[in-house]
């Protein structure tokens, strides 16, 4: 049977982690949980350790690490250090999920294993995310036009990242943020901290370009699904006001475009469709999302040698 180990990150919702850890924890083929969590108060440090006490008691067979802090440490860093811990254990396939996220289905993660194990050049498995309910600030949206795989070619077109959940089983420019791969893989990639920002916006973009650059494809089957709570609470990406979103996103859509595109006219024609897309989504913030291409491009070119 494969190793398999979820990594999880989780910030101030050990209630949410208490419900939905235990399908990830009985799913076959996993024996290591690892957890990064941070709570901002006593209370919520206390509540994290009594449920990794419970957990240890309740699956003695499965090998349960956790990081824990009365800090934040934001998405990127919490991502890198479920790598880092993760790559320290036997386990040969690496599941990212979340603490909001619910595994329907005890052999999901199985299938998803052996999609890598069949195919050497797969990097990476993920499938369809079904959102429990509509979040009030910027929800999960998914390009699915069912018999029509559109989203890949606009991913393409106009250089904004397209997620279709529902076409497939098929190779994909990108994935939704949840998704499996190999010991190997994830010992050559890591998240940027160039996306280490309030809505860490494109952090699982960058590190699944990462993954193609190595010229590894990407899987999305739709027969694999995951629940996501959508909890609007807690949760390393922080909940700000849509003004702050949006100015985040263009900034880190922005920064995710100079940074892999080498050709001027394609960084000028992606920047001005992505700007384009989101004036459209919310005209009202046209001056965030101009506030947000300066300094997208500012950002880069001061990590540029």
């Amino acid at each position: 049977m494969n190793r398999i180990a979820i990594l999880v990150p989780s910030y101030n919702r050990p209630d949410i982690l208490s419900f939905t850890i235990r399908t990830w924890l009985e799913a076959v083929g996993v024996d290591t949980a690892i957890i990064v969590a941070d709570a901002t108060s006593n209370e919520g440090v206390r509540r994290y350790e009594e449920l990794f006490n419970k957990l240890e008691k309740r699956y003695p067979h499965i090998h349960l690490i956790y990081d824990l802090k009365k800090a934040r440490r934001g998405s990127v860093n919490a991502r890198n250090l479920l790598l880092k811990l993760a790559l320290e254990t036997e386990a040969q396939h690496l599941f990212m999920g979340d603490d909001d996220l619910i595994l329907p289905n005890s052999r999901f993660l199985y299938k998803m294993s052996r999609y890598i194990d069949k195919d050497q050049s797969i990097g990476m498995v993920s499938g369809r995310v079904i959102a429990l309910k509509r979040q009030h600030i910027d929800p999960d949206f998914y390009f699915n036009i069912s018999g029509l795989r559109l989203a890949d070619a606009l991913t393409k077109v106009l250089g904004y990242v397209f997620l279709d959940v529902i076409n497939g089983p098929r190779y994909a420019e990108f994935l939704p943020a949840y998704y499996m791969m190999s010991k190997d893989v994830a010992q050559k990639v890591r998240f940027d901290t160039l996306f280490d920002t309030p809505t860490a916006f494109r952090e699982e973009s960058d590190v699944q370009n990462q993954v193609k650059s190595l010229g590894y494809r990407l899987v999305l089957d739709p027969q694999i699904y995951f629940i996501h709570l959508a909890v609007e609470y807690g949760g390393n990406r922080s909940l700000i006001i849509m003004k702050e979103r949006i100015y985040w996103k263009v900034r880190g859509h922005t920064a995710f475009i100079m940074k892999y595109e080498k050709s001027d006219v394609k960084k000028i024609w992606y920047s001005l469709a992505a700007t384009l897309l989101l004036a459209t989504y919310r005209p009202w913030h046209i001056v965030s999302i101009a506030k947000g291409l300066k300094e997208g491009f500012k950002t880069i070119s001061k990590q540029t040698p």
